[in-house]
């Protein structure tokens, strides 16, 4: 497995799976080429990554989806104290209960 990877390729997206393995025995942090990322695919690796603001902070930029930019004020987009004070005010909208209420019904239209 080379360094790089290209994660949209038709292969992966046919079966991301042993692709990842791969990765993680070989290559556990690798280069995305477009847009100009990392992949970091243990899980060790990853909450490290993910809990360690001050050394991998988003500053630089950040992106979850395969667009250039993603606009706004998206909560990835962001290191603590702004993400911690967004996650507070989003979360009553994730839980369980107030998740139900967007399941469609019987007779619903959509």
């Amino acid at each position: 497995m080379s360094e790089t990877f290209d994660p949209w390729s038709a292969e992966v997206q046919a079966n991301p799976y042993p692709v990842y393995a791969q990765l993680r025995a070989h290559s556990p942090v690798c280069r995305i080429p477009a847009p100009d990322a990392w992949a970091v695919t243990r899980y060790d690796d990853v909450r490290t990554v993910t809990n360690d603001f001050k050394r991998f902070s988003v500053r630089e930029g950040l992106s979850v989806r395969r667009a250039d930019h993603v606009g706004g004020n998206v909560l990835v987009q962001n290191d603590p104290p702004v993400h911690t004070i967004s996650r507070r005010a989003l979360q009553p909208m994730f839980t369980p209960k107030a998740l139900a209420r967007w399941q469609r019904r019987p007779g619903d239209r959509g």
